[in-house]
This record gives structure tokens, sequence and C-alpha cells, in this order.
């Protein structure tokens, strides 16, 4: 065996043992964590995803890489959904990940110091350790990204051959069955590879043979795209014939809000018919994605969905792995030097093309921490270099070239005072998220609840953390605090109908009967929707127990023609029944 080939191997080996270990230390927390159940509570993602999973299964819905692979082991877990084998895949794509960024660097700069930094860094990046273990498209997105990255590399190891630019076209068709984020590296990657290959073959004027290899790696593109579009047709009868979704006017609608609070998932406006709105439009797209690119860049987990700074300190192993406050900053300074030192005209460039392609759609959204994990491993790569270049001015014999010392160190100080996390990043919601996963995971009710209670001080005014805190309380049997929760938010906003709604509910449980009804009075049943039915039925007990038959007998009624489940009905009839003598009399 080539001496040259047991060193390299020796490197991408040692990153490898380092994420292996790494991540077994990480699951082992995570199977008592709360984390683990992320995706059983209502309104996160994770939940989304797995209920598509199912649809996926059953034939209804398109086809993604993410909701493959939940199917996959729904199928091995005999139609029952299993997160936790998705999960354990997720780890391993970490893993790969992780020697393939060793690999990468090895075959950009052939420097086996630079290799091992880059890849440890890449196995031990907190952000990406955090999203592979709970069931979002984030980790498969950036595993096939960075394979379609490697893939290019490893083709021009081959000096293009048929085979390998094949497999290239292949590969940088699959990222795009994650997300159609993908779609702008298949186009500039490819361009890139084409330059290349145009300058390696010119020079002998052979046209045909360029051709040939354009072609090679469109049909390795299209040898995905046609089955996937294929598929999804049948899988939505007709409906759906591109291999992705791909709704540009729903895109630029978004682009064009600056604030990410402002954003909808679920519908976005339809584009302006006036010519003046339009072009209002496209400036403001522009304005705001400008805005956006230096929030790719900061050293800021922009939280959606799941909170990295929120998490860490509660899944141990994070607390000592590397995070983006020292990853950014030094990336960018590397994506600086590398610009500045004219390497982005030789192999460098695709770290560039790979950064600019997916840095155009991620910011047509917004840069959610979620969304530039993408960068992570080509981040991993730039990260040394200041470094690095900083050691070999100090080893230069030439005394003149350690003042080249401060251009590393001058640059990493400016990125890292621009870009260092300012405010604090711990929501409300992210407590709440957390106490219902807890609960999920435990089926006691009491698990939940310091979770619940540190939202409701954070906010007391939040309804989901007033509404938590009270279901919780009430459920270990509390019902004069769950009562103190809900009444004073009640007060404290005596237009939300939630408030109203638990101040009622407490206020009976609690026997106060005549408050209980005063409050009830305030509402509208109408706008109760499904609790509807249990609006009147509180209504008729509260007046009951302070002896309103009458009134209670057509509260209870109104209740049975509401169409009450057959338990409520039960119920519903014995106590008109009861009360129709009394009533009477």
């Amino acid at each position: 065996m080539p001496t040259k080939f047991k060193k390299n191997f020796s490197v991408v080996l040692i990153t490898l043992i380092v994420a292996l270990l790494a991540r077994v230390i990480l699951f082992i927390f995570w199977l008592d964590n709360p984390l683990r159940y992320y995706d059983k509570v209502n309104g996160l993602d994770m939940q989304t995803l797995v209920g598509l999973g199912e649809r996926l299964y059953n034939g209804s819905t398109i086809f993604t890489l993410h909701k493959f692979a939940l199917a996959v082991f729904m199928w091995l877990n005999h139609g029952v959904p299993l997160p936790d084998g998705v999960i354990v895949l997720q780890l391993i794509m970490g893993i790969v990940t992780a020697g393939l960024t060793s690999w990468c660097v090895l075959r950009l700069k052939g420097d086996r110091t630079w290799a091992v930094m880059s890849g440890i860094l890449a196995a031990l990046y907190a952000p990406a350790m955090m999203y592979q273990v709970v069931v979002l498209k984030e980790t498969f997105m950036t595993f096939f990204a960075f394979l379609a990255f490697a893939a290019i590399l490893w083709s021009h190891r081959k000096h293009f051959s048929g085979i390998s630019l094949y497999t290239v076209g292949i590969l940088l068709a699959l990222p795009c069955l994650c997300r159609v984020t993908a779609l702008p590296f298949v186009g500039l990657g490819g361009v890139w590879l084409l330059a290349v290959i145009f300058k390696k073959f010119y020079s002998g004027k052979n046209i045909s043979k360029i051709a040939i290899k354009t072609l090679i790696i469109a049909l390795g593109v299209v040898s995905i795209f046609i089955p996937a579009s294929v598929l999804n047709y049948r899988l939505t009868g007709g409906q759906q014939i591109l291999p992705f979704n791909f709704n540009i006017r729903y895109a630029f609608n978004l682009g064009c809000n600056e604030n990410v609070k402002t954003l909808s998932v679920k519908a976005a406006p339809s584009a302006p018919d006036k010519s003046s709105n339009f072009l209002a439009k496209v400036t403001g797209f522009g304005s705001n994605f400008v805005k956006k690119v230096p929030l790719a860049f900061q050293a800021r987990e922009i939280p959606n969905n799941l909170n990295y700074y929120f998490i860490k300190p509660l899944l141990p192993p994070l607390n000592y792995m590397i995070g983006p406050l020292l990853l950014l900053p030094l990336s960018v300074a590397g994506l600086f030097m590398v610009l500045f030192s004219r390497k982005c005209i030789r192999k460098e460039g695709i770290l560039l093309v790979f950064i600019f392609a997916y840095l155009l759609p991620i910011c047509f959204f917004y840069p959610l921490g979620r969304y530039r994990l993408v960068f992570y491993p080509v981040f991993c790569i730039l990260a040394p270099y200041p470094l690095l270049y900083a050691i070999d001015k100090w080893r230069s014999k030439n005394s003149r070239d350690r003042i080249f010392i401060s251009v590393p160190v001058l640059l990493y100080l400016i990125i890292f005072i621009l870009s260092y996390p300012r405010g604090v990043f711990i929501r409300t919601s992210d407590y709440v998220s957390h106490g219902k996963a807890a609960l999920a995971g435990s089926k006691k009710p009491v698990k939940g609840l310091p979770y619940f209670l540190t939202a409701y001080k954070m906010s007391p005014n939040n309804q989901s953390a007033v509404v938590n805190l009270v279901e919780t309380l009430l459920r270990i049997d509390k019902p004069k605090e769950a009562l103190a929760v809900a009444y004073k938010a009640h007060m404290n906003n005596p237009e939300n109908n939630a408030f109203k709604y638990y101040s009622a509910r407490l206020l009976l449980i609690n026997k106060q009967y005549s408050q209980s009804e005063a409050v009830l009075n305030k509402l509208d049943p109408n706008s109760m929707g499904p609790l509807k039915i249990q609006y009147f039925y509180m209504l008729g007990q509260s007046l009951r127990q302070q002896g309103k038959y009458s009134k209670a007998l057509k509260n209870y009624k109104k209740a049975l023609a509401a169409n009450p489940t057959t338990a409520q009905r039960e119920l519903i009839e014995r106590l008109i029944s009861s009360l129709t003598i009394k009533a009477d009399n």
C-alpha cells in the first residue's frame, strides 16, 4: 500500500473515529432527553414531517428523500412510524460528512494537518449534531449537498472520466429531492465543472469530447429527475409534474418580507398586478436580499423550530462541542483570505461556488439557523486557513514575513466583533415545546411543569405558556394554583377568549359558580369552535349549581344540539333528565 495513501487514509480515519465517538455519547444522552420526542409536539415541523412520511408510505404525497427514509423505517416497523430509525441514519450521515470534509481538504490542498483540523471541526460542530437528533430535513439536505460537492472533486481526481461525470450528475440532482433550494448548485456547480473541463480539453481543440462530457453530466441529472417526476405524477394523480415543489411566485413574495416574523409558510400573497407595485416589490426584494446576506455569516443561530442556545445546556454533550461563535468568524476570515489571495481561480473556487449557490435561495427566504446548516462542511474547510497561514508566516525564515501574521489576526477580530451575537435568544416557545416533549416522553405531567412554569414567568401573558401551565396544574390536582394563573392572565388580557374560557372553567372547578357564569357570558359561543359544546355544558353547570334550573336546562339542550360525542351526549342527557322535574317545579 503506498505511503501517501496510508497517511491520507489515517487522516480520514481519525476524523471518522472522533465523529463516531461524539455521536455515540450524544445518542446515549439523547435517549433520555425530551428532544427525542419533539416529533410528538403539535405545531412543530418534526411532527408534520413524520406525518408526511406516513402519507408517502400510503402513497398520497410527493417523493422526497427525507419522506422516503421515514416511509422505509415505517415499513420495517410493520406500518408504525419509527422516527428513531431516521435519527440513527442521520447520525451516520453526520459521521460520513465529517470524513468527507477531511477528504475534500486533501483533494483541495493536500495538507494533512488542515484536513484533520477541518474534519474534527465538522465532527464536533454542535448545531449540526443537534439537528442530527431531530426529525428535520436539514441533515439530509446537508449530507446530499456536500456529497455532490465531494463528487465534483472526485471527478476532478478521475480526470473527468465518463463514469465519474455521470455519478456527479446523479449526486447533483439528489439534493433537489431534499429541498428545491439545491437547484442553483446543479446549475452553478455544473458550470464550474464544465469550465474546468473546457480548460483541460480545449487545448486540443477537442470540442466533441467536451460536448460528450457535458451530455454525460446532463444524463446523470435527468436519470434522477425523470423517475422522480414520473413517481410524483403518479402519487399526486397528475397534479405534480416536476420532481420537486417549485413556486417562484411564493418564493418571491416571501423574499419581499424583511422580518422573519412576517413570513408565512401556509400562504403567500398573490403577485401584484400593477406595474408600479411590481417594481416596488422588486426593489424591496433586492434591498431585503442584500440585508439578509450578512446574517448568513453571523456567529448567531437564528432559531426556527429548534433553538441552539436553548437546547445546548439541556443536552450536555453539546456544551463540549464546537459552536458557531468559534467556527463562523474563522470561516468568514478564511473566505476573505481565499478571495483576496486569488485562490478562487483554482480548485478552491468550488468552495465559493457552493456558498454562492446556496446563499441565493437562503436569502430568498431568511438565513435561519436550520437553513444555513448546509454551509457547515464548507465552513469547516475554510476555518483552519487563517490559523495555518499565521503559523506558516511565524515559521518563515524571513523575519519580514512575520508582519503578515497581523492580516488573519486583524481580519478575524474585525469579523468576530461585527458578527458577535447580541441580545437574548431564549424564547418562551422554546420552554413550551420542551415541556410538551417532556410530557410526551414520560406521560407524567410533573415532567413538563418546570418548563411551563419558566415559560409563564418569562411571559405571563403568553397564551401558550398560560394554557399549558394551567392544563398541567389541573392534571396534578392543583386547581387553585391553576385558577390564579388563568384569572390573572384574563384580567391582564380581558379580550382574550382562551383566557376567558380557562378562567370560567377553573372558577367552576373551584365552585365559584356566579363568577364562572359572569365570565362565560362575556364569550361568544359561535367563536368557540369545537369547544362550543363545552361552553354550553359549563354554563349549564354554573347555573344549575346556583339553582337556576330552567336556564341550566336550556343550555344543556343547546350543548346537546351542538353534536357532542357519544360520551358527552350520555352525560348531558342524564343531566337534562334530572333537571326536568326541578325546572317544571
